[in-house]
């Protein structure tokens, strides 16, 4: 593992302990706002832990919905918007 995700881990760990009670936050803005949580992570965290649609992209996926024509969008945040419009929502947590 490298440093500086180490440091994250170990930033977002003090700040779930100390500002959350050692609970998991369960607000997008609350996730993306931990060290080393990006929109991705976010998502994977609200669909498996709390059960939100959410439907997480990452640069294969990306590159996935490209090839079959399920986007033309040049970014990850563009072909998650995309494939959001295609599939109903109540599937979104199963497909990713």
């Amino acid at each position: 593992m490298s440093p500086a995700k180490s440091k994250a881990i170990w930033g977002l760990s003090k700040i779930i302990l100390d500002d959350y009670n050692g609970q998991v936050p369960n607000t997008f803005d609350a996730l993306e706002s931990l060290p080393g949580v990006g929109h991705k992570t976010a998502s994977v965290v609200m669909s498996q832990a709390f059960g939100y649609p959410a439907f997480p992209v990452d640069t294969h996926i990306h590159r996935l919905a490209q090839r079959w024509g399920l986007t033309n969008g040049k970014n990850v945040v563009r072909t998650e918007k995309d494939l959001k419009n295609i599939f109903p929502k109540k599937s979104w947590n199963k497909l990713h």
